[in-house]
């Protein structure tokens, strides 16, 4: 039971802030970098989940050390500020070359295209006029077919006309010579 009322005793000096020494400090405040001085026999409470404490010469090392990093700042910004320029201007003439090779990669696409259209055009018309040589080679065919059966069947035919002019001429020879003979 003693040790209840104890362990209250202490959670309530705790909590309350109550003590024996005057020189009662209390941090609720715990956004951001502060700094507070307490003394020896001082009773301090934060109200925090992460404390550093420091003796005076670590406190001043860091403190100069964040005022030449917060000096330096300026400097490291206008660096900053400088590349990013770089880095737009840069980004800038790459997006124009980017824009430019488009666009000449598009009248490209464009003139391949109508090249093409006008090929494909050249070639229907070649087709076109293959067909129609193909016929009248298949016409100029049949009638040298036709030419040679007529040469072959002429051929055929004068010999039967010189046998005929011959068979003529032998029948008018002996006609002519039987009148003859029968004249005299």
């Amino acid at each position: 039971m003693k040790i209840l009322i104890l362990a209250t005793a202490i959670s309530a000096i705790s909590v309350n802030g109550f003590s024996q020494n005057p020189g009662l400090k209390q941090f609720k405040d715990c956004t951001g970098i502060k700094t507070y001085f307490a003394q020896a026999g001082d009773t301090v409470v934060f109200h925090c989940d992460n404390i550093r404490l420091y003796n005076q010469a670590s406190f001043n090392y860091i403190k100069a050390n964040y005022e030449n990093l917060y000096a330096n700042s300026h400097a490291l910004q206008l660096n900053s500020d400088s590349t990013n320029s770089i880095y737009k201007s840069l980004y800038e003439n790459k997006s124009l070359d980017y824009e430019q090779l488009k666009e000449s990669y598009s009248q490209f696409r464009i003139a391949t295209h109508l090249h093409l259209l006008s090929t494909d055009s050249q070639l229907t018309l070649i087709q076109a006029n293959s067909r129609q040589a193909q016929v009248q080679l298949q016409n100029a065919d049949s009638a040298i077919a036709s030419g040679i059966k007529k040469i072959e069947t002429y051929r055929r035919n004068q010999w039967k006309t010189k046998v005929s002019y011959f068979g003529w001429g032998f029948i008018g020879g002996l006609a002519s010579a039987l009148l003859l003979a029968l004249a005299i």
